[in-house]
């Protein structure tokens, strides 16, 4: 029997934990409750407390999805765990052929997961009975005796597989294509339908750390340790991608990127770096982002 544990905690705010005091503004009309620390500094009144915590004895847990009500975990063995989001009990695991599960994405009833044969799997999540049994519908790339490959009208091949960690992920679930990014350097775009790569960018001059992509028109961003975030696009009609901007305002390397999408369609990248600031973009129309400033308040690196 798996040795899981599951500990749940029920806190409480206590205010002499942080030598604060809770009091009651009573500036508006609808009372909140706030902080006011024993400096003469005034924060916010939010409070965030562990609800619970998620342990199995498969090592250091190198990546987390949420997918509907579940929670994935990868980790440097073999297994992938899922824990269901409501009441965080385990719902089971994922045996895969290859461990040190870097990487994955989920939409849908689709998992991605990349592994440290520098290679990706899809798992199909979708169980009638409602059990957790995802099958594997393929690995990418699916040609393994050989490294290249040539498609018509190309001056080169392409490399089918990564030559190093695939450390972040994209989905861009309308054009149904899959972005790995990996400390060789490079982006691989898959085509799921044909269950190929049908794209190879040489992105950066350092390792790519993660990668984000814009669902209504197609933008992907890209950091990397080299200190700069890139914006691509896809040329319509085609597979081959571009680099439409070049957004470098930071002399630390770039390790997280968060996009945030509004119902008019204006969109916010956040990307954090080592040296612990965040800084953040507003997209604007032609393929332009203007720089909106910092947000300051890590002492260490920003990682996640």
């Amino acid at each position: 029997m798996e040795n899981h544990q599951l500990i749940t905690k029920k806190n409480t705010l206590i205010s002499t934990f942080f030598d604060e005091k809770i009091i009651e503004d009573q500036s508006s009309d609808i009372p909140h409750l706030s902080i006011q620390p024993a400096s003469a500094s005034y924060y916010p009144y939010i409070l965030y407390c562990c609800i619970s915590s998620l342990c199995h004895d498969d090592g250091a847990i190198n990546s987390i999805v949420v997918s509907g009500n579940l929670v994935l975990t990868g980790s440097s063995t073999t297994r992938i765990h899922a824990w269901q989001s409501l009441d965080c009990h385990t719902k089971g695991y994922i045996k895969t052929t290859s461990s040190d599960v870097r990487a994955m994405v989920a939409h849908g009833d689709l998992l991605f997961t990349s592994h440290k044969d520098h290679k990706v799997m899809m798992w199909n999540m979708k169980n009638s009975r409602g059990d957790f049994e995802p099958r594997k519908v393929t690995s990418l790339p699916i040609d393994i005796t050989g490294h290249f490959k040539n498609y018509p009208f190309r001056k080169h091949a392409i490399a089918l597989q990564h030559k190093d960690t695939i450390f972040c992920m994209a989905f861009n679930h309308v054009e149904g294509l899959l972005y790995t990014g990996s400390f060789d350097r490079t982006i691989k775009v898959w085509k799921l339908n044909d269950k190929k790569c049908v794209d190879s960018i040489l992105a950066h001059r350092g390792n790519i750390n993660d990668m984000v992509i814009n669902q209504q028109n197609g933008y992907l961003f890209t950091c990397s340790s080299d200190e700069t975030v890139k914006m691509w696009l896809r040329a319509y009609g085609e597979t081959s991608h571009t680099l439409i901007n070049f957004l470098n305002y930071n002399t630390s390397p770039v390790y997280a990127l968060a996009l945030s999408v509004s119902p008019s369609h204006r969109s916010i990248l956040y990307f954090g770096s080592s040296d612990g600031c965040i800084n953040f973009w507003a997209e604007e129309n032609s393929f332009q982002c203007n720089h909106g400033g910092f947000l300051e308040g890590h002492q260490l690196g920003y990682y996640a």
